[in-house]
Formats: C-alpha cells, sequence, structure tokens
C-alpha cells in the first residue's frame, strides 16, 4: 500500500466512473473543499469573483484588476501569439500580475519546475477559466459553479490509497499472460 497525498480520483466520463465503481469495493465518494492560504487567509479555490483580491496586497490590487482586463480583451481580440509554457497560458488569461501572485509558486512547489519550464497542456487541465460574463457575475456574488472537468462536484478515494489501482491492473496484466519486469534500464 502506498499513497504520495491526497490522490483523488475525478472524472467527466460517465463509463470510466462505473467502471471504477464496479471493479474497486472500496471506492468512496467526497465532496473537498479546496483552499489556498495566502497571506495569512483562506481563500477558496478554484478562485471566484472577488475573493482573488481579498489575499493581494492593498497596492497590487489595481494593478492586478488591469492586468487581468487586459489579458481578457486581448485573448477576446486575437489569438495568443506565443502559448507554449504553463506561464504563457495563464498570462494569457489572468495576466502578469495574477501569474505572479497567484500561479508562479505552485509548480515550484508541486513539481520543482518553474512556470515556463511545463507545458501548457498542465494549466488547460489544471486552472479553471471562466468567461467574463462568469467573472462579473462572481464579482458580485452570483456565481458560484465552476466550468471546469477537473473540479467536479464529487471526488473519489481509494481506502488504501491509489497504489490499490496499480495493483489491480499488474493483477491483470499477469492474469491474462503479461508480463511485468521492473527495476530494468530502458534502452
Amino acid at each position: 500500500r502506498y499513497d504520495l497525498g491526497p490522490h483523488n480520483i475525478h472524472t467527466a466520463h460517465v463509463h470510466v466512473l462505473q467502471f471504477l465503481k464496479r471493479e474497486f469495493k472500496s471506492l468512496f465518494a467526497h465532496s473537498p473543499s479546496f483552499k489556498i492560504f495566502r497571506r495569512s487567509k483562506f481563500i477558496d479555490y478554484p478562485i471566484r469573483g472577488l475573493h482573488v483580491l481579498t489575499a493581494l496586497r492593498p497596492w497590487t490590487i489595481i494593478p492586478a484588476v488591469m492586468s487581468f482586463l487586459l489579458a481578457r480583451c486581448t485573448l477576446f481580440l486575437r489569438r495568443p501569439k506565443k502559448e507554449v509554457s504553463f506561464r504563457d497560458w495563464i498570462v494569457n488569461r489572468f495576466g502578469g500580475v495574477l501569474h505572479r501572485e497567484y500561479f508562479h509558486d505552485y509548480p515550484r512547489k508541486v513539481w520543482g519546475l518553474e512556470t515556463n519550464r511545463i507545458h501548457k497542456h498542465v494549466a488547460e487541465k489544471r486552472v479553471p477559466t471562466l468567461s467574463m460574463f462568469q467573472v462579473i457575475q462572481g464579482v458580485f456574488g452570483r456565481f458560484d459553479g465552476v466550468n471546469h472537468p477537473e473540479f467536479p462536484d464529487e471526488n473519489f478515494y481509494l481506502t488504501r490509497g491509489i497504489g490499490e489501482m496499480a495493483t489491480f491492473f499488474e493483477d491483470g496484466v499477469r492474469a491474462t499472460g503479461g508480463e511485468i519486469i521492473n527495476g530494468v534500464k530502458i534502452e
């Protein structure tokens, strides 16, 4: 049994969830609440509406709003010229100030990499974006939803950790005559 952290299983694909429920009797549902601890405050994640401003220093709020609006207007008017990395994707949607304040340190803590060394696909999968209409709704406290398949209302966990899934597939490979070789160098 092993686990590297709070490995939650979530999917927007109904057939995948049906398979997991059928094959893993220890699978259980949980609706977690995610928070970012920033400047002695807990902020809901994904960030909604004015909550993004609550943990910023007062002199950073106006530049953050201006940077965000400029990024959104630019994105609306034309496709980004450069969008290869996590950093590019975030800056093009949230602006440079919010990238620096909220997103710059995250990949270093999780993967030990700078945001310009991670492919944009990671940001697309992990960071929910809202339309301008949803942003305005959030500012006035009228938007509660998260428009992103990576943040469903319900997450699932295995009682004995994510290693239970690896063992299941390993047993399946061996049961069908397959061979698994560990501890070798791939050439």
